[in-house]
């Protein structure tokens, strides 16, 4: 059975944080030579992505929230997983990152009518997943059990969307070279 979810009509992004750059040096796997983020560079695509979003990908409107101080808020599909008029919002699997779902919830509920908020937190207190794990194919869902993911999150997010198959695959196996499924 082919299910038919529309079109995008609404962007989400978050303003890009001035910690981003020092923030990112973070992620290098132990051992390796660190690479430098430019905060102009990052900056500039994060407003030509903007730009793009806004002329020439037929949405409606394009919300950007602010920061927060978070320094990878940029990364919002982390924070929320939204299919047709729902919207989940994730506990992130990273501690450093489960403040920034405050703001996207207050975000969406505040400027996206017409479409169901609930947060991951309200399905069960053990989950977590990132948005980053997710991979809607407009039939089913693939999520990556990782070290940011987990077996309750999968379970959290076919919870939200019932009417939608969810499908976990176990990406751990792939050490931490493999953060997402994505």
């Amino acid at each position: 059975m082919q299910r038919h979810f529309g079109r995008a009509t609404v962007a989400v992004v978050r303003a890009i944080d001035p910690s981003l750059a020092d923030a990112a040096l973070r992620l290098t796997p132990s051992g390796k030579v660190p690479e430098t983020v430019c905060l102009d560079t990052a900056s500039q695509q994060h407003s030509e992505l903007v730009h793009i979003l806004k002329t020439r990908c037929s949405l409606d409107r394009v919300l950007t929230l602010p920061s927060g101080g978070f320094p990878d808020s940029v990364f919002i599909e982390d924070t929320a997983v939204a299919i047709g008029s729902r919207v989940l919002i994730t506990v992130p699997g990273a501690e450093s990152r489960r403040g920034e779902t405050k703001a996207v919830l207050s975000g969406l509920r505040n400027s996206i009518g017409g479409t169901s908020v609930v947060h991951m937190k309200h399905l069960d207190e053990e989950a977590t997943l990132d948005g980053g794990d997710v991979l809607f194919t407009g039939a089913e869902v693939f999520v990556g059990i990782s070290n940011r993911t987990n077996s309750s999150g999968a379970a959290a997010l076919q919870l939200a969307f019932p009417e939608i198959p969810v499908r976990a695959i176990d990406i751990q196996q792939f050490g931490d070279s493999c953060l997402h499924l994505k």
